[in-house]
């Protein structure tokens, strides 16, 4: 697919550069973030799971198709300077304008009936809907930020129309946390944002028939589990088996026990990012990786919580981390951390609001707001 092709590739420049860094510097540095330690635990853990799987054939694609993409995480925390608030404002930009855009052609490709859920051209809607949902959770704090939004209209006319390709997509998960961003932020400082939010999904539900069925599922959710419970219940049928090694990446198919009650036969993950990381390779993977989302959060959080600094920055600090904890809710629910594209921009966000641990220890630097 275009789309994993497009983000393998910018993982791939990444990680040349993180190697051009490393020479130039002769070493790999980075010590001083947190979130070194539980990556590096769980890029091994991973790497051992493809290594002793119990069926390493299956397992070996994972060797070039996740385990490099970890280092994409080291590549940014490294290499990315949080005091360089221009490279910030134009990743924001580049980001919401995508998101705006991508959520356009999806809508109408869904309205002029070319996909029965609203999805990119190149990549399935759940990556899609993953995707807006985290952009949207990134945008919801800029509001008021005239550096990254000039004209605050455009921010809401954004912001809405992401909202509309989310609902869209008819992924009922990322409507659950796009509500609750929408409800949150909305309440604390955008009350004029959530009223058009409000009747934006108020409209599209009426307007839009497989829209409201949707709903109803999402109101009837033990009896629309998406074969999940069968999926769980395999689990722990076979979960006490290989508690520290796990099954092996990629295994799901071959060791998964109620293939044949599985609805949709091309299911091919336990539909859980934690459930996944455990089956396939242990309960220290599932540790390294809460290790790895905690500190990056925290990091994030103390550097809100400044009272000196860039505002951007400040901000930016709030939204990534609202944008990793809904990947942390999305990934109840599926599958991210292995995901070739959406766990992409996944590790680009953890080193970017990682890095923001070392800038926290330093002295505070005033005055790198850049008027636009």
């Amino acid at each position: 697919m275009l789309s994993t092709a497009i983000a393998q590739t910018a993982a791939i420049v990444m990680i040349f550069a993180l190697a051009v860094d490393v020479v130039r510097r002769r070493g790999l540095g980075g010590g001083r973030s947190p979130l070194m330690l539980p990556l590096v635990i769980l890029l091994l853990v991973r790497l051992f799971a493809v290594l002793a799987s119990t069926n390493v054939s299956t397992s070996l694609p994972a060797l070039w198709k996740e385990i490099p993409f970890y280092l994409v995480v080291i590549a940014v925390v490294r290499l990315w300077d949080p005091v360089r608030e221009d490279r910030l404002v134009l990743f924001l930009r580049v980001a919401f304008g995508a998101a705006a855009i991508v959520a356009v052609i999806g809508s109408f490709r869904y309205v002029l009936g070319f996909d029965h859920r609203a999805s990119s051209i190149t990549s399935s809607y759940y990556t899609f809907g993953m995707y807006l949902t985290a952009v949207f959770a990134l945008a919801l704090p800029f509001g008021n930020n005239r550096t990254i939004f000039p004209i605050r209209w455009i921010w809401v006319g954004g912001v809405i129309v992401i909202l509309a390709g989310i609902l869209l997509s008819m992924n009922r998960i990322h409507w659950v946390v796009a509500g609750c961003l929408i409800l949150g932020v909305g309440v604390w400082r955008e009350r004029g944002l959530l009223a058009v939010a409000v009747v934006t999904g108020g409209v599209l539900l009426v307007l839009v028939p497989s829209l409201m069925d949707r709903f109803d599922q999402l109101l009837a959710m033990r009896e629309n589990l998406s074969d999940r419970d069968v999926i769980w219940r395999g689990a722990v049928a076979m979960g006490s088996d290989h508690p520290f090694t796990g099954w092996g990446v990629r295994t799901f198919h071959e060791v998964f026990p109620y293939m044949n009650e599985i609805g949709d036969k091309r299911v091919g993950s336990w539909h859980n990012d934690l459930l996944q990381l455990y089956m396939e390779s242990g309960i220290l993977a599932v540790g390294a990786y809460v290790w790895l989302l905690t500190a990056a959060v925290a990091a994030g959080v103390r550097t809100w919580r400044r009272s000196s600094g860039s505002e951007v920055l400040r901000t930016f600090s709030l939204g990534g981390v609202m944008a990793l904890l809904s990947f942390a809710v999305a990934g109840l629910t599926g599958v991210f951390i292995s995901d070739p594209v959406a766990g992409v921009f996944l590790r680009v966000l953890l080193g970017m609001v990682g890095a923001l641990s070392a800038f926290d220890e330093a002295p505070a630097h005033e005055g790198h707001v850049i008027s636009s």
